[in-house]
C-alpha cells in the first residue's frame, strides 16, 4: 500500500542542514496533530542517521511532502507544497535485526505550510498536487484522482 514520501529536514546543533528522503512517515494523531518518521538503518559511514541525531539533539524536524513534479528533484525541498514543522515528542527504539537499527521519531506539528496553489475551495486538492507514495521494492504510485464517500451514521 502507498506510504507518503517526503524529506525530513533537520539542522544539527552545529548548524549543519541535513535533508533526507523517507517513506516510513505519516500523521499519527489529530489532537494535537502529530507526525512520525522511522529512521531505519544506520548512516552509510556508521552510527545513527543524521536525521535521527539532529531531531534528538535539537528537538525539531520538518516533513516536506514529495509530489509528482518533484520526483526528479529530491533536493528541491524549498519548493515542497506542504511542510509540517514538528517538535520532537518521543523517539522510540523499535525491534531491530543484527544488521539494521529501527527508530521512530514522533513529533508534534507546530506549524503547517501549504502552497496557495495546492488549495481549492478552502481544501487541499490532492489530485492537483499528485503526491507520491512508496509501494515497496522499487515501485511508487501517484495520487491523481480521488472520490468522496459519506460515512454511515
Amino acid at each position: 500500500m502507498p506510504r507518503p514520501i517526503g524529506w525530513i529536514s533537520t539542522v544539527s546543533v552545529e548548524g549543519v542542514v541535513n535533508l533526507a528522503p523517507f517513506s516510513f512517515a505519516n500523521l499519527v494523531a489529530s489532537d494535537p496533530l502529530c507526525f512520525m518518521y522511522c529512521a531505519n538503518g544506520d548512516h552509510h559511514e556508521g552510527g545513527l542517521k543524521d536525521s535521527l541525531v539532529n531531531a534528538r539533539d535539537t528537538g525539531e524536524f520538518v516533513f516536506n511532502l514529495c509530489t509528482w513534479d518533484l520526483r526528479e528533484h529530491m533536493n528541491a525541498t524549498s519548493a515542497s507544497p506542504i511542510c509540517l514543522e514538528c517538535q520532537v515528542v518521543e523517539i522510540v527504539s523499535l525491534p531491530s535485526s543484527e544488521t539494521l537499527t529501527n527508530n521512530m521519531v514522533i513529533g508534534r506539528v507546530v506549524q503547517v505550510h501549504v502552497a496557495e496553489d495546492a488549495v481549492v475551495d478552502g481544501m487541499i486538492d490532492a489530485a492537483r498536487l499528485k503526491p507520491l507514495g512508496r509501494l515497496g521494492y522499487q515501485d511508487y504510485s501517484v495520487v491523481d484522482a480521488s472520490f468522496s464517500m459519506v460515512r454511515p451514521a
